[in-house]
């Protein structure tokens, strides 16, 4: 997705809040916008002076998006807006889960299927993202397509309201021009447009009614995990902790 550096680059700054969590971003009011119009439940507030730290700063130049962060050994770098949006979206996930502290982050696909809360864990390219998509489509409610909070003391799960992320090879999966309309479509990945699934809100919590688990063989089998085996199987997803530690100040 080719770019021509413009005003549109110039960085402003802003703030929101997660958990009662403060994050300050340094980024192009362009992308800003974009992000809002993909993630379900946020809000970003300019600050009309510059901040005295930032959690996140987002830039472009020389025909590159650079992506960097206090939870970054070093900055991503690349060449396409929807893989930055990827790598911006991935930072605030990490920094709730470190500000927060009683939450861990669980890699996982999550929605509900005839009534009831289904966590579903799988390896990369497992197959998760094509799962949730056909519940998507279905109008079932969608937890997370990736990435989830959980509170282990109090037992429940909440959501980051983060949108549909595909990879570029499953829009083969999508049927029809009118699903395929309610993507943003990059050079490697998709997003969905915030309005168009009822994908849940930054926040949203619930209990688990059932954990499921892809199969490693990447045949898209799925088995039910028996309730006494729940803990090592979510324990066993969790994002590890290095990912989410402060390596430096911005």
């Amino acid at each position: 997705m080719a770019v021509e550096h413009s005003n549109a680059h110039q960085q402003k700054h802003f703030t929101t809040r997660a958990f009662d969590s403060l994050i300050c971003i340094t980024a192009p009011a362009s992308f800003i916008e974009l992000a809002e119009a993909t993630l379900i439940g946020w809000r970003f507030v300019e600050q009309k002076s510059s901040l005295a730290k930032s959690d996140i700063i987002v830039s472009y130049r020389d025909n590159l998006f650079h992506v960097d962060s206090t939870i970054l050994d070093n900055p991503k770098v690349v060449d396409d807006l929807l893989d930055a949006l990827n790598e911006f979206f991935l930072c605030l996930s990490y920094l709730i889960a470190n500000k927060t502290q009683e939450f861990s982050l669980l890699h996982c696909a999550s929605y509900t299927e005839a009534g009831k809360n289904i966590i579903l864990l799988g390896g990369k390219n497992s197959g998760k993202s094509a799962k949730t998509l056909s519940k998507a489509i279905a109008g079932e409610l969608i937890y997370a397509d990736d990435l989830l909070l959980w509170h282990a003391k109090r037992g429940v799960f909440a959501t980051l309201g983060l949108p549909l992320r595909l990879r570029r090879a499953i829009i083969s999966l999508i049927d029809g021009d009118t699903v395929k309309d309610k993507f943003i479509i990059g050079k490697n990945i998709l997003y969905s447009h915030q309005k168009f699934f009822n994908n849940a809100k930054l926040g949203d919590e619930f209990s688990l009614d059932q954990l499921k688990l892809m199969s490693e063989d990447f045949d898209f089998a799925i088995k039910d995990i028996p309730v006494h085996k729940t803990l090592f199987y979510l324990k066993r997803h969790l994002i590890a902790d290095n990912f989410l530690s402060i390596k430096k100040n911005l």
